[in-house]
């Protein structure tokens, strides 16, 4: 039978985190929460924010959204084994009580609260990664050029918000020796927040391009808001920051301490040379040492010398990092290459931004085949104002990239509009079901097909309904988010 006390409440898909070195005064000093009643002495085990997920001995650690709150789960979740509730709504009774409970203003502003107490009595070197693309690549590519070496916590998946910095952090053990985090922002005074919680001694730059631009505005604002995880840095801090991009010297001259700059051109201190591409991966040379990553797209060589300039900032040789990232395993979702049939399939549907959709573009029409290539694209969210003319920039972009062009969703007539101004004719779509019901007459199976778009639209669904067509009995496809059945 179905129990109205347990559910998801906005738990925004944080997993179980084990926190065995906190014990309930902890929460309450690194938060001022009040300890209703219990031991304060008492070890903690894991923290649970879902209540479906509550093992006996777990903490509940109830979230609030605009849309719920999840302290009324709390009595649902000790039904369910909890040995401790965190909540910012008392319950009025409890049909079985737990080890322990303690009131917070906010669940979600506390647990900033105790992931800023757990970094602070770590010694572990924390890097914050920001840009506004390749955050989640360099982040796996930094995690395996520094696994070998050092003793590393990297975010999980792509947790780069208020919840998942904190959550982060909190793995964080008295043997951690390195810590990799995704910063994300959408609105000014995001990233000086989270590294404030955070305090990184490494802050990497990855790139400043349009994006999130309803509450950045625009480039000067994406500028300011990416540079604050650059001025929050100490003396002592180090600042791995894009040589080849435009924002270059606004944001070197925002860092108090040590600037390394990488790239491919002469300002670069970690420079990439010799550069060549196949399908699935790319190799270059750095200070005489040659690299190897398993991921597609030019793209990735940036992004493969920033994780370089993150491990010798922690002290790990370039020939040894580079041995790490031999081993990077490729993301799902982020530009992978897929074989289904005669047909090649340029998975990169978990997001887009002009710029990322500039990379994927480039990577599809440098893709070595003589067949004819497919752009299949949808909304870039969160442009503001300027969406209208970002979208007909994309078509434009993508009719000298590809043989044809398939638009789907709200600005599919602003893609239209830029592949005429290009000189072609796109097809456009509604929705991605109409799209897909469609998928049969359009691809050819030697066709190269790039799927892209914001999250939000769904296109991991267009992949599966590719994949479906070519091999039959096929269901969905596993996206980082879980199995999509479409």
């Amino acid at each position: 039978m179905h129990d109205p006390d347990i559910g998801w409440a906005d738990s925004c898909g944080l997993p179980p985190v084990e926190v065995p070195e906190l014990c309930v005064r902890d929460i309450v000093d690194a938060t001022g929460g009040r300890l209703l009643f219990g031991d304060e002495t008492l070890p903690l085990q894991r923290l649970v924010t879902d209540s479906r997920r509550i093992e006996s001995g777990d903490v509940f650690w109830a979230l609030e959204s605009e849309r719920d709150n999840g302290s009324r789960f709390a009595a649902g979740a000790v039904r369910s084994g909890a040995q401790g509730v965190v909540v910012s709504q008392s319950t009025e009774s409890w049909s079985a009580r737990p080890a322990f409970a303690v009131r917070v203003d906010s669940g979600r502003r506390a647990l900033g609260q105790l992931a800023r107490f757990v970094r602070a009595r770590q010694a572990a070197k924390i890097i914050g990664i920001t840009g506004t693309c390749g955050k989640t690549s360099t982040k796996a590519l930094a995690a395996a050029a520094l696994e070998g070496e050092r003793r590393t916590v990297a975010a999980w998946k792509s947790f780069n918000n208020d919840l998942g910095v904190p959550w982060t952090l909190l793995r964080l053990r008295h043997h951690t020796e390195a810590c990799v985090l995704e910063i994300g922002t959408n609105a000014p005074g995001e990233i000086a927040h989270l590294a404030g919680i955070a305090r990184p001694d490494i802050a990497v730059v990855l790139n400043i391009g349009p994006g999130h631009l309803h509450g950045l505005r625009d480039l000067a604002g994406v500028c300011r808001e990416k540079g604050d995880l650059v001025a929050t840095l100490g003396r002592e801090g180090v600042a791995i920051l894009n040589a080849d991009d435009p924002c270059f010297e606004e944001l070197a001259a925002r860092a108090p301490g040590r600037v390394v700059p990488f790239g491919e051109g002469p300002a670069a201190e970690l420079r990439a040379e010799s550069i060549a591409l196949s399908v699935d991966r790319v190799r270059f040379r750095c200070r005489g040492v040659s690299v190897e990553v398993p991921f597609g797209g030019r793209h990735q060589v940036a992004n493969a010398l920033a994780a370089l300039a993150i491990a010798e900032a922690v002290g790990v040789p370039i020939e040894r990092a580079a041995e790490g990232l031999a081993h990077c395993r490729p993301i799902e979702g982020r530009l992978v290459p897929r074989r289904l049939g005669g047909l090649w399939v340029l998975d990169d549907v978990y997001n887009a931004n002009p710029l990322s959709m500039a990379a994927a573009l480039e990577t599809l029409k440098r893709f070595p085949a003589a067949s004819r290539k497919v752009a299949i694209l949808g909304d870039m969210l969160e442009l503001g104002d300027d969406a209208e003319r970002y979208h007909e920039e994309l078509g434009e972009r993508a009719m000298r990239a590809a043989d044809g062009v398939i638009a789907v969703g709200t600005h599919r007539e602003a893609i239209a509009s830029g592949v005429a101004r290009a000189g072609g004719l796109a097809e456009s779509f509604e929705s991605v079901e109409a799209l897909c019901s469609n998928l049969p007459t359009i691809l050819e199976g030697s066709d190269v097909v790039l799927v892209k778009a914001s999250r939000a639209a769904g296109f991991e669904r267009v992949v599966a309904a590719i994949r479906r067509q070519l091999e039959p009995g096929a269901k969905g496809v596993v996206t980082e988010g879980g199995h999509h059945v479409v």
